[in-house]
């Protein structure tokens, strides 16, 4: 990923790329496509970016040395901004996969809990609010639960896609 941000860059800078190559060591696989001869190597490590003009002066108008600084500076800044991105959307689909945990919905109750049955709460109702306040995650139930009086608590909750709502809620055992 780190390469390919330099890559990339080059391309859209017109630098000339004289090789890509994904991994190190010996190829598996190469194809020459204009410019770039393009490799798969053993060792799935690492990999570079060779552009003309990058270890030494080159006379070729499209080498990295013949390009602006600005030009440059973005080249070899584009491989740290594509980590940045990579991790960005790593976490980002780890948190999307995990979001199913954190959803505010009853799973079941102790025994001798008030508030349950059909004029109650009931397993797999999503809640909504507790008096009044919205409740988007699990850890928000504890919240205003104890920002209440203790006694009773007016709840709305989404059971079998439709909202519902229960007023004077007990909440202390019967």
């Amino acid at each position: 990923v780190h390469e390919l941000g330099h890559f990339l860059a080059a391309k859209a800078f017109g630098v000339r790329v004289n090789e890509f190559s994904i991994g190190m060591g010996p190829a598996i696989l190469q194809k020459k496509k204009g410019d770039t001869e393009y490799s798969l190597r053993i060792l799935p490590i690492g990999g570079y970016c060779a552009m003309e003009g990058e270890e030494e002066d080159s006379g070729d108008p499209k080498a990295l040395n013949n390009k602006s600084l600005f030009a440059r500076l973005i080249i070899f800044a584009a491989g740290a901004f594509m980590n940045f991105v990579a991790g960005f959307l790593l976490l980002l689909l780890l948190c999307s996969q995990l979001s199913f945990i954190y959803q505010p919905v009853i799973t079941g109750f102790a025994d001798g809990f008030a508030a349950q049955g059909e004029h109650g709460l009931m397993p797999g109702d999503r809640i909504v609010s507790i008096d009044g306040e919205r409740i988007y995650l699990y850890e928000d139930i504890s919240i205003f639960l104890n920002m209440g009086n203790g006694e009773t608590y007016d709840f709305v909750v989404e059971r079998d896609g439709e909202r519902v709502v229960l007023t004077d809620l007990p909440l202390s055992p019967k």
